[in-house]
């Protein structure tokens, strides 16, 4: 008859000390594990929130420079001139220089009850057939305190 592997005392020795060698080393890797993943959950959710208000400040920022370019071109003594003689031809021509000037895609200028005065960098409407509603006015709409409403839409390159 054979003894058993662990029947002798070296085996179950040898067999404890594993045991309560592998027990902590088991514990402190798994609690090490847990805590790095905290960690770096931190570093990325701080990481992320550093990058949204840069991205949040550059938006101001453009949001900010679109603003005050809109109210150049609003507040011009010839575009308000132009607006109040109700001459659209010179009314389209500062609006295309606006547009060239500053970057602007298109440039349309409305009066308070949403009619077209004039358009620059947008040659599908005409101004008896369009008004304010039949664009989508989410790319940005500035009221100036003068009767005009500028719509634009910047550039991607500038």
């Amino acid at each position: 008859m054979t003894k058993g592997l662990f029947y002798t005392l070296r085996s179950k020795l040898i067999l404890y000390t594993l045991l309560i060698v592998s027990v902590p080393i088991l514990i402190a890797t798994f609690s090490t594990i847990s805590l790095f993943k905290t960690h770096i959950k931190k570093l990325i959710l701080n990481e992320l929130c550093s990058d949204l208000e840069n991205v949040n400040l550059v938006y101001e920022s453009w949001s900010n420079k679109l603003g005050h370019q809109i109210k150049a071109v609003s507040y011009s003594n010839p575009c308000k001139l132009n607006l109040r003689l109700k001459i659209s031809q010179q009314l389209n021509e500062l609006l295309q220089e606006s547009v060239d000037a500053y970057g602007f895609d298109y440039l349309l200028a409305f009066d308070e009850e949403g009619n077209l005065l004039g358009y620059s960098g947008f040659e599908a409407c005409d101004s008896s057939i369009c008004s304010m509603g039949d664009f989508h006015l989410e790319k940005g709409v500035y009221p100036t305190n003068t009767p005009l409403y500028l719509f634009l839409s910047q550039k991607k390159d500038k």
